[in-house]
């Protein structure tokens, strides 16, 4: 070595400020961070951890909406066999919780006009928004419309007869009661009874709350939460025979954030405490275990600020996931205090950073160039993991090599480890483990071929959620009663956003003349120019008979005037929702229904959406947006599960090009025979993986082949430390408690009740078992590691004067 290499290796104070750097870097970013997003963010939203369903903009416009839609709007059924009991109970809710800051809006009532700013919106738009019926009623016999304005004026009207002097011909009647179908469209199944959407189904009746979170409401891990709240006030009142079911993604994602929270919470204290057990059982001493337990906490401190100054926030996930540095982060921590406490051939820290740095350092790179390569992966979750572990892993390599040498050696009459210098295990004949490793591996290799045709890239989100207990109980009932389950879509895409309004009129029209009508559409609440002006065409054969329906109804000519006045203004002034002024005169509770449909204009195009109640038959919308141009369907389940699938074949590429990247790295540092053992190790553990999912019948799924490439990158370790110091008892020890403590991690997370937690812990856990079994077999110290777990050499006891001249010789 030559010697600016020397001095850089023998530099404690360099390695020390490099540590101490990039820690406080992280801590910085990380502050910046949660006071650029007002708060630390954790994420649980299901579908959050789902990749972009489509590389289509206008798809993931839409997914977007939706996404956000779905994570602030709940539905509460309240149940009874008596309705006035329902309802009661319903309005004792509302009353609540409406007021609540954690909600924008709430609505139970079924009566739209007896909100004043949608009577006088619909009032301001009479001319110009005329329903479809109206007009085909006008087209059919004006003659009779009018006449059945008049008894409508003398009759029962639902906006009463407040406006009925600049509205003679009852056209905000019509309006309002298409708004009130439209927005009785989106709980398709309930109607309106006693001023309320309710429904009678199986003997009980239902009356429906509809809310939409607020930011503070929506805030997931957070005690302003609405979930709770809506919890403590429903549940004292679930007596004498009242039932609740609760609908929505908030609930899904509050309990996915609160289960998970505790599961991590678990898993760490096991994996925590396992872990300490097994290094109080070694290294019996506490300092080892300390600064290694210090070791994993800066690491996952590292990781969790670089994760959060990069996105934001951070998926639980995420940090279920993390708990895997536990395992993997230790593997540095323990190959030095080994080499710290028992190899007494070193006298200085120092000395043990050279010893360590070549192995440690191909370690560390071999591990980062898979996570790196995951940075590049089109979704947002894989890059969390990614980034997590990078910086989790760069943290420990760190605090190795920059903070640990700054410790002072024990004593020399100290720096033992008994277990290092006891047989444990009889000796297994020295060639044994490689016949059984080309064995398996011919095993694995048969499998595979025999399994070739079921062996398959293939996702399904249904099976990665699955719903338990009353909250499983409450969806199929809620689902049951509304039969409203969007999954679905059209989206309608054009260069204009009036050509977005047309073309939906359009598609509208069509569903209408197939018998579809529960569906939600823009254009419902706010038509195109072009049906304006169509209605006002249509409002043109009401002029001609404005003068006896007002004489009809008791009106002067002063008042006829206002009304052709009134006209005039409408005519001249269109509704037009590109402009500010104009949308912001749309009602709340209708801008509440209508954010989530128009999706405005993104890269150039404006882009719409419509939402069907539920759909029967995707054949039938697929072939009605192939027909027109600019119209796309979008089915969730199957277009997410597709994208996990190409995501899938993503990260087996990621994997091959990790592989010869890896592979041209330790070709630099080793000869071809120790490379091409090196390049065995994780081909046998991938081989592994395949061959035990074939033999299970399972489907190679996405979280399956992320295993792999971090099997790929944590498994290398092992064949590195063991070709990079051959010979060594301590570094064979270090490898067999890295292997135990990455073994524990992975283990607790196959025990997780979250499915892609589980697949992806199993995976690991039998790929980095393989990989540490492929290590003992084919290094160089296989055939005496197998008779002592933790030491290379003749496991004799040494004597006492033995001991006593290499102490001496090291004084």
């Amino acid at each position: 070595m030559n010697n600016p290499m020397k001095s850089f290796l023998d530099s404690n104070a360099f390695f020390f400020r490099l540590w101490a750097f990039f820690h406080l870097l992280l801590i910085c970013l990380f502050a910046a961070s949660v006071i650029a997003h007002s708060g630390f963010s954790l994420d649980a939203d299901f579908m959050n951890m789902l990749p972009e369903s489509s590389s289509n903009r206008a798809l993931q416009a839409a997914d977007k909406a939706l996404g956000k839609t779905s994570s602030e709007n709940v539905f509460i059924l309240v149940s009874h066999e008596d309705f006035s009991r329902a309802k009661s109970v319903a309005e004792e809710v509302f009353s609540a919780l409406h007021d609540a800051p954690q909600f924008n809006s709430m609505t139970m009532s079924a009566d739209i006009s007896a909100m004043d700013d949608v009577r006088a919106f619909v009032g301001e738009n009479k001319w110009r928004f005329i329903s479809d019926s109206d007009k085909a009623a006008l087209e059919s016999d004006a003659d009779a419309f009018c006449e059945n304005a008049l008894a409508s004026a003398f009759g029962f009207s639902i906006l009463g007869l407040d406006d009925i002097e600049n509205d003679p011909f009852m056209l905000s009647e019509g309006i309002a009661k298409s708004y009130l179908q439209a927005i009785s469209d989106s709980g398709v199944a309930m109607q309106s009874k006693d001023g309320v959407l309710s429904r009678f189904f199986e003997g009980k009746w239902y009356v429906m709350i509809r809310a939409q979170l607020s930011k503070m409401g929506a805030k997931l891990n957070s005690k302003t939460n609405a979930v709770p709240l809506i919890y403590s006030v429903c549940s004292p009142l679930e007596k004498d025979g009242v039932r609740f079911a609760f609908y929505g993604t908030p609930f899904h994602s509050y309990h996915s954030s609160t289960s998970a929270q505790r599961e991590i919470s678990r898993i760490s204290a096991v994996c925590t405490l396992a872990v300490l057990v097994l290094l109080l059982f070694f290294f019996k001493s506490p300092v080892p275990i300390a600064f290694s337990l210090l070791s994993i906490a800066l690491s996952v401190l590292a990781a969790l600020c670089a994760t959060h100054a990069a996105f934001g926030k951070i998926h639980s996930l995420t940090l279920v996931f993390g708990t895997t540095l536990i395992g993997s982060s230790i593997d540095y921590s323990l190959h030095y205090f080994i080499s710290w406490k028992a190899d007494i051939s070193l006298s200085s820290t120092a000395q043990i950073r050279k010893k360590l740095f070549k192995g440690a350092s191909l370690s560390l790179l071999s591990t980062l160039v898979c996570y790196f390569l995951l940075v590049f992966a089109p979704f947002s979750l894989i890059k969390q993991m990614a980034v997590f572990s990078f910086a989790g892993i760069l943290s420990t390599y760190l605090t190795s090599l920059g903070f640990f040498p700054l410790l002072p050696l024990m004593k020399a009459e100290n720096r033992r480890i008994t277990l290092l210098e006891r047989s444990l295990f009889p000796k297994i004949p020295k060639n044994a483990p490689k016949i059984a490793c080309f064995v398996l591996f011919c095993a694995f290799i048969a499998v595979i071929f025999a399994k070739k045709d079921d062996i398959k890239i293939k996702n399904n989100i249904s099976s990665l959620y699955k719903m338990e207990g009353r909250l499983k109980d409450d969806t199929i009932l809620a689902y049951k009663v509304l039969e409203y389950s969007p999954a679905s879509y059209l989206i309608i895409s054009d260069s204009t956003a009036q050509g977005v309004l047309e073309k939906e009129e359009l598609v509208c029209s069509i569903l209408r003349e197939n018998g579809i009508s529960d569906f939600l559409s823009t254009t419902r609440f706010l038509p195109s120019l072009k049906a304006q002006r169509d209605s006002l065409d249509k409002a043109g054969l009401l002029l001609a008979r404005l003068g006896e329906q007002m004489e009809y109804l008791g009106f002067d000519d002063e008042s006829e005037a206002r009304v052709r006045k009134d006209f005039e203004s409408e005519r001249e002034n269109c509704f037009n929702i590109e402009e500010k002024s104009d949308f912001e005169r749309v009602p709340q509770v209708l801008k509440s229904v209508i954010g989530s449909l128009w999706l405005g204009e993104n890269g150039g195009k404006y882009y719409s959406l419509i939402v069907p109640s539920k759909i029967t038959d995707s054949a039938f919308y697929a072939d009605l947006a192939q027909k027109i141009d600019g119209v796309y369907f979008d089915n969730k389940v199957d277009s997410i599960s597709a994208g996990l699938d190409k995501l899938s074949i993503f990260i087996v590429k990621m994997f091959a090009l990790a592989y010869i990247v890896i592979f041209a790295a330790i070709k630099a540092f080793f000869s071809w025979k120790k490379a091409l053992k090196i390049a065995f190790v994780p081909l046998f553990s991938v081989c592994a993986i395949v061959a035990v999912f074939a033999l299970c019948a399972q489907a190679i799924e996405f979280f399956s082949v992320t295993a792999m490439i971090l099997v790929f990158g944590l498994g290398l370790d092992y064949i590195i430390y063991a070709t990079a110091h051959s010979g060594s008892k301590e570094e064979n020890a270090a490898i067999v408690l890295s292997f135990l403590t990455t073994a524990i991690s992975f283990g607790a997370l196959a025990l997780s009740s979250f499915v892609p937690v589980h697949v992806l812990g199993l995976a690991i856990f039998v790929g980095l078992s393989s990989a540490f079994f492929a290590t003992k077999s084919v290094s160089h110290f296989t055939a005496t590691i197998a008779a002592n777990p933790f030491s290379a050499r003749a496991s004799t006891q040494p004597s006492d004067a033995s001991r006593s001249l290499r102490l001496a010789a090291i004084a």
